[in-house]
């Protein structure tokens, strides 16, 4: 049974993908770039007297918003005192409408460190964040960021740790297989009488121990080359 906090298998291609786009991508003269996915985000209820822009002024009608395009020639009849506009075959009392200012701002939602990473995101969850507009990718810096920095300092190296992955797998599974060697040659050596057949068993023995020692050695370089 897995749960939430249950490792999944290293997706080594997915890896590797990442670690050649990182190596090619414009980082828009940004160090340690980061690519925010972003969204717009519209902050209503303002005093529209204390706005310098008229274009960040919208209408209500019965607590319901009227239409964007709308606001402009509405906000145009207010400012010229016409009491009634049509607007697209719609009617307006300027009376019966709320007028009030509003105000945009970005806001990031995700981070990215590939700009190939912020687009499948957007692919994948885009239509729920364009609200008010189309979502951007925005480039940022982890600067002064000390942990995004070293896991993104890691990147470039993955295709070498990866090897190294593997190649440890290997070499474990070399070392169990030659550790039931040796247990069966050391059997077969109290087992055999015969001093030819005990000889040839003890040069195998020795050849597969000195493998085996071998083979350790690498081991224990390739962790520690994972550890470093």
């Amino acid at each position: 049974m897995t749960t939430p906090d249950t490792p999944k298998p290293i997706d080594v291609e997915a890896l590797l993908a990442i670690a050649a786009r990182f190596a090619t991508q414009d980082n828009r003269c940004t160090a340690h770039a980061a690519f925010h996915v972003q969204r717009r985000t519209r902050t209503v209820g303002l005093d529209p007297n204390l706005l310098d822009d008229p274009d960040a002024i919208l209408f209500v009608e019965q607590g319901e918003m009227v239409p964007s395009d709308h606001w402009k020639p509405l906000e145009q009849a207010f400012q010229n005192d016409t009491p009634s506009i049509t607007v697209d075959e719609t009617e307006y009392t300027l009376s019966e409408l709320d007028r009030y200012g509003f105000m945009l701002a970005w806001e990031t939602v995700q981070v990215c460190f590939t700009e190939q990473g912020a687009l499948d995101y957007l692919r994948a969850d885009g239509h729920n964040i364009s609200r008010d507009g189309e979502p951007r990718i925005f480039v940022e810096s982890f600067h002064r960021n000390a942990e995004m920095i070293e896991f993104r300092d890691l990147i470039p190296f993955l295709p070498d740790l990866l090897a190294s992955h593997k190649r440890l797998a290997e070499v474990e599974a070399q070392l169990a297989e030659l550790t039931a060697a040796v247990l069966a040659f050391r059997e077969a050596d109290l087992a055999i009488d015969a001093k030819d057949s005990t000889l040839r068993i003890k040069d195998r023995l020795v050849l597969t121990t000195e493998k085996l020692d071998d083979l350790s050695a690498l081991a224990d370089r390739l962790r520690a080359l994972g550890e470093g």
